[in-house]
């Protein structure tokens, strides 16, 4: 392993036409960070992936393809969801499932490993005319400002 990488936060993806991408904080490292630890010993975490993120209080928002690049490279199916704690906003985890997603989940790979807020994603500035307009959007929703609805 190198320094400095953290692997608790990892992206998955399928290279399959319609693409899936997921990236989610997993359970022990929540735990972990709220006793102030940031890594489990080793490095390591052996505990699934999957949480119970339905049990916290979240927001959620989600966009896919009511933009302009999408529609015009027809790649209009699919959508991104942002799930954030409700209290502070901190992203917990970012879905999605269509064209080129895969080249677009490392934004919610650093989103997590900053411990970065919806409001902190939605200030930041996303190139036009892009696929990743989505990722914005989907963050600007779950704030309840999204424009493409």
């Amino acid at each position: 392993a190198q320094p400095g990488r953290h692997f608790l936060i990892a992206p998955w993806q399928t290279g399959q036409p319609g693409g899936l991408a997921a990236v989610q904080m997993r359970p022990r490292w929540r735990r972990q960070r709220r006793g102030g630890q940031r890594r489990p010993p080793g490095g390591r975490d052996l505990e699934p992936v999957a949480s119970n993120l339905a049990s916290r209080e979240t927001r959620l928002g989600r966009l896919f393809r009511a933009l302009g690049k999408a529609m015009a490279t027809g790649d209009v199916d699919g959508f991104v969801k942002v799930v954030a704690e409700k209290k502070y906003g901190e992203v917990l985890g970012v879905h999605m499932i269509g064209s080129h997603v895969t080249d677009m989940i490392h934004e919610g790979v650093v989103a997590l490993k900053l411990e970065a807020t919806l409001e902190s994603m939605a200030e930041t500035i996303h190139a036009h005319p892009t696929l990743s307009e989505a990722m914005l959007e989907a963050f600007e929703d779950a704030l309840g400002h999204a424009i493409h609805k």
